[in-house]
């Protein structure tokens, strides 16, 4: 009893330290898709998918992200890494090829 009630009280405890981003996925320069995402330190979110291109964000310790995509119709799997502090903080990873481009971005959230 004891022990489940700590890890309930820890479980909640990492939810008063979420942090908050709003991400999205382009393809060929439009919208596909946009998400609200509550990352916990060392937790690997999943963004979404769409138009092949499946994203999700792991935060690491001191606001460090890591944003990564994979593109199934290529078979290519990309990492950006760096550093969401301020709120006009962004982090981008772009893929360009002769067919496509696709982008996956996340921001910290402008809500209150």
């Amino acid at each position: 009893m004891k022990l489940s009630f700590i890890f309930f009280l820890l479980s909640a405890l990492s939810t008063l330290n979420a942090t908050e981003l709003d991400c999205k996925i382009l393809h060929n320069m439009e919208p596909v898709f946009y998400s609200e995402v509550s990352t916990t330190e060392n937790t690997k979110i999943l963004i979404g998918s769409a138009e092949g291109i499946i994203a999700s964000i792991t935060e690491k310790k001191n606001n460090i992200f890591i944003l990564e995509a994979y593109l199934a119709d290529y078979d290519v799997r990309g990492y950006s890494e760096g550093l969401l502090n301020k709120e006009k903080d962004k982090l981008t990873f772009t893929l360009w090829g002769r067919a496509s481009l696709a982008e996956v971005s996340c921001a910290l959230s402008h809500k209150k």
